[in-house]
């Protein structure tokens, strides 16, 4: 989301700066673009995606968790 705010604000300032339309009358897009963001991220189809670890997500498959602990630590080439 925060990339395309961004943008969203860079093209709002090249308006500002080459058409003349002050910020002040045009920071409503950024509202939109946030609510089209959002809708768009929670109406998506989650078929197919692996939630994050950080959000309690499960490993992927064949990996562990034991980490490196009781195990051999180098890497075999």
């Amino acid at each position: 989301m925060g990339p395309v705010i961004l943008i969203t604000f860079g093209v709002l300032w090249l308006l500002q700066e080459y058409v003349g339309t002050p910020l002040e009358n045009t920071w409503p897009v950024l509202l939109i673009v946030i609510g089209v963001l959002s809708f768009a991220a929670r109406s998506g189809s989650m078929e197919g995606h692996i939630q994050p670890r950080w959000m309690g997500g499960a490993p992927p498959p064949g990996e562990s968790n034991s980490g490196t602990a009781g195990g051999d630590s180098q890497v075999k080439l």
